[in-house]
């Protein structure tokens, strides 16, 4: 069900971040998503290891919660949170 659901809803294409120059050419890619075809089985997973690690008590929740964070960016990276934001 979360794939199917993933996959209705959710990227269709690859979107990587890319650095570009003054000029408009690229520089090179600073930041690598996941694939369309990774991105349900990474976020099953990522949410799985987060309910787990929460339930043990064992670090911090704002560590966790950090970490989950950064996880979720790089599988589910939207092209509309980059557009036009050479920045990030």
């Amino acid at each position: 069900m979360l794939k199917a659901q993933f996959q209705r809803c959710c990227k269709k294409v690859p979107n990587d971040v890319e650095a570009f120059g003054p000029d408009g050419k690229s520089l090179g890619v600073v930041f690598e998503s996941a694939t369309p075809l990774e991105t349900p089985g990474w976020m099953k997973k990522s949410v799985d290891w987060f309910n787990q690690s929460v339930s043990e008590e064992r670090h911090y929740p704002l560590m966790l919660t950090s970490h989950f964070i950064a996880v979720f960016l790089a599988i589910l990276l939207s092209k509309m949170v980059t557009a036009g934001s050479p920045a990030l």
